[in-house]
């Protein structure tokens, strides 16, 4: 074997250049297989002597042509997998690939990109995938050129009509089309790239260090070229992601061709029913899988990375907004974890992600309403407003409100007890949001509207629960929270209850006209319901006193009074005593009211 190799260096060392062409059209590929097959070293240094010549004398005639496809052909083999010598071969190999490429003609570089296509799937995931499709991409190129394209473009088409639009190797070979659309045109020497993950650039880096912006725009053209030669014959849930990914790029060129592709498939989508075409745009603007969703596979899968370009994120948010079918039940959590994710973003991502969020809210699955509220809500509350406490206004806040106001509605509607939980929970601290955040009271309306729906059929402890909150809101300088008040009593507490009356009583003479009416009205509102007359007296007095609550020192009180009182109507010189003093806010006027409204419960209940 050794001789072997030794005489065909000195038949390739005595052959022209101008011959060379068939004999390296044999010997190359077959050069190759032995090297991945041969563990004896000294037959190795003889093969790479070989390769040696071969790769001098090409390097020093441009018009010698090597091979490509043939050498090619073995990164597709069993045997690289399993082969000891893997890495060598690998090195070796891409040095001829690099070299004998650009001196294919151009139907012979559209033969190794259908070919790559066609075994895609065959290829180790990682850097061989990215070495074959940089290969593949002059031909890809060639496909939509002027003088190829009515022939190419068919036998393209063709090739991916033959198979399964989830082929593996059609997904992977558009999958790696959209990561190499990532890679900033004048980043590739950058750390990390937003959208991939690390291991991924890693490889894509090993490639293209030594490539210029202009190198990269003209690569990334030409796979855009042959993206849009295509058309809308392709699956969508193939073509139109890496197109979507190349409109973030910062080059013009690239940009506009990209966003020219995505315009003409624009109206050829199927947002509504077209599940691996959202679950592929859904898991573009992830950084990390849903929890427990870590394992899945096909258009769900998401590869973990460090972070995604928020012009792509906010694309894809909006984006999704125009499907029917981001709430169904094999989406929705993924949905739901983009919108948490990019929540934490910019505040246009934050707005184009409530946007999303309402729409989402009228279209989840019934069955998947009380997680996605939950997860979702949660989220808001701890972006938006921490804890509860005084709320940052920016532009997307007053969405987060009507956001959390169009979920509870949702709730509102089923006849579990969900939306009341929600309610409960989350009405407290709204209210105390109200009063403490002056500026946002409209806002904060919106999410107390939904809220306020919630809560049919609470119990009567829970309701309790909420006194001490409007007792002390009642007081608020601004009418807005005053009138929140007004509407909450009137919806927690029936007519014939203390509470249903006491809150429009203490309204009635508001200096904002508009809500001393809305008072009147909800007043008079129950027909002949009204609270009996000895509770009516005992829930007035205990919070005329700022005693509510404690029915036992109000009762003291009173006593105390009303013997003062009978002493001095029956004493020689009769005088009136001192009135006991009112609660903070509560005005005589406010306790003549009172008092006009107990004599007409009296009266009604024949006292």
């Amino acid at each position: 074997m050794s001789d072997q190799y030794d005489r065909v260096l000195i038949r390739l060392s005595g052959t022209e250049d101008d011959k060379l062409e068939p004999v390296l059209a044999k010997l190359l590929p077959l050069v190759f297989d032995e090297l991945l097959t041969q563990t004896d070293a000294a037959l190795r240094s003889k093969l790479v002597n070989v390769l040696n010549h071969v790769l001098t004398r090409a390097k020093g005639n441009t018009a010698i042509k090597l091979p490509a496809q043939g050498i090619a052909e073995r990164w597709y083999t069993s045997a690289l997998a399993t082969s000891p010598n893997g890495p060598f071969f690998r090195n070796l190999s891409i040095i001829f690939l690099d070299l004998s490429i650009p001196r294919l003609q151009p139907q012979e570089q559209v033969d190794l990109a259908l070919y790559t296509l066609d075994n895609f799937s065959k290829l180790i995931p990682g850097l061989d995938r990215v070495v074959a499709f940089l290969s593949a991409v002059p031909g890809l190129g060639q496909i939509a050129a002027e003088g190829l394209r009515k022939e190419q473009v068919p036998r393209c088409l063709s090739l991916l009509k033959s198979r399964p639009a989830d082929h593996e190797a059609s997904v992977a070979f558009f999958q790696t089309a959209t990561e190499f659309l990532l890679i900033p045109c004048g980043a590739t020497e950058a750390p990390s790239v937003g959208g991939l993950p690390s291991s991924s650039w890693a490889h894509w880096k090993s490639r293209l260090k030594s490539k210029s912006a202009a190198d990269m725009v003209a690569l990334k053209c030409s796979v855009l070229r042959w993206l849009g030669s295509m058309g809308a014959d392709p699956p969508a849930a193939l073509v139109y992601l890496p197109s979507l990914v190349g409109t973030v790029e910062n080059y013009d060129t690239v940009c506009n061709m990209a966003e020219s592709n995505c315009k003409r498939l624009d109206p050829e989508l199927n947002l509504g029913d077209d599940m691996s075409l959202l679950g592929r745009l859904t898991c573009a603007g992830l950084t990390s899988a849903p929890t427990g969703q870590e394992a899945a596979t096909g258009s769900l899968k998401v590869e973990p990375k460090a972070s995604v370009p928020a012009k792509l994120r906010h694309k894809v948010l909006s984006l999704l907004q125009r499907s029917r079918g981001i709430g169904k039940p094999e989406i929705v959590v993924h949905v739901v974890h983009l919108i948490r994710q990019s929540l934490r973003e910019s505040e246009q991502v934050q707005q184009s992600a409530l946007q999303l969020a309402l729409v989402l809210s009228e279209l989840v699955d019934p069955d998947c309403l009380v997680e996605t509220s939950q997860a979702l809500l949660t989220e808001i509350e701890a972006v938006f407003w921490p804890g509860g406490g005084v709320v940052a206004m920016g532009t997307a806040t007053p969405l987060a409100f009507k956001t959390f106001g169009s979920f509870a509605r949702q709730l509102a509607e089923r006849p579990s007890g969900e939306g009341r939980a929600l309610a409960l929970q989350s009405a407290p601290r709204m209210l105390a949001l109200l009063a403490s955040n002056e500026n946002a009271a409209q806002d904060i309306l919106e999410a107390l509207g939904g809220l306020v729906a919630c809560l049919r059929g609470t119990r009567e402890d829970e309701r309790k629960d909420f006194v001490p909150l409007l007792d002390r809101l009642i007081t608020a300088p601004r009418a807005v929270v005053r009138r929140e008040v007004l509407r909450w009593s009137s919806t927690l507490f029936p007519a014939s209850a203390p509470e249903g009356r006491y809150y429009a009583l203490r309204l009635v003479g508001d200096q904002d006209p508009d809500l001393a009416k809305a008072a009147e009205s909800a007043l008079s509102a129950g027909g002949r319901e009204a609270p009996p007359f000895a509770e009516m007296c005992s829930f007035l007095s205990s919070r005329a006193m700022g005693q509510p609550g404690d029915a036992k020192a109000t009762t003291e009180r009173l006593a105390s009074q009303a013997q003062a009182l009978l002493a001095a109507a029956t004493a020689a010189s009769p005088t009136a005593p001192e009135l006991l003093s009112l609660a903070s806010g509560f005005s005589r006027r406010d306790l003549a009211r009172a008092l006009s409204f107990l004599l007409r419960l009296a009266e009604a209940e024949g006292l």
